[in-house]
């Protein structure tokens, strides 16, 4: 990300690399447990796609819990539906980032960014 979400309606740019990028804006900032981010601005580029905005309005909503000192961070992306073209791109994309990288990085294995 290219900027830090402090306040509701901070915007930060992010990639994955490549020339894809979106700019995500916060809209619910409630630390420590639920962040939203609206994207309002997609450049999603694969020869698969034809809608590069497909992104556009969608929420990127994280949840993070704490149990029995067991954190647990939940993504939860609202508007990506089934039916959208980059769905099955975007779920396997989602499962490398939140299920592997992230998860190593919060077991100080380091995590995978970019190596999908």
């Amino acid at each position: 990300m290219s900027n830090r979400f402090s306040n509701i309606g901070d915007r930060a740019k992010t990639d994955f690399g490549g020339p894809s990028y979106w700019v995500f804006e916060a809209v619910t900032l409630n630390s420590p447990h639920v962040i939203e981010l609206l994207c309002c601005e997609s450049n999603m580029v694969s020869d698969s796609l034809a809608d590069p905005e497909e992104w556009l309005g969608t929420i990127l909503k994280f949840e993070i819990t704490e149990q029995d000192e067991v954190c647990t961070v939940a993504l939860t992306h609202i508007g990506l539906t089934p039916e959208m073209a980059c769905y099955e791109i975007c779920k396997t994309g989602w499962d490398h980032y939140i299920a592997g990288s992230l998860k190593q990085h919060l077991d100080d294995l380091g995590g995978r960014p970019n190596s999908y």
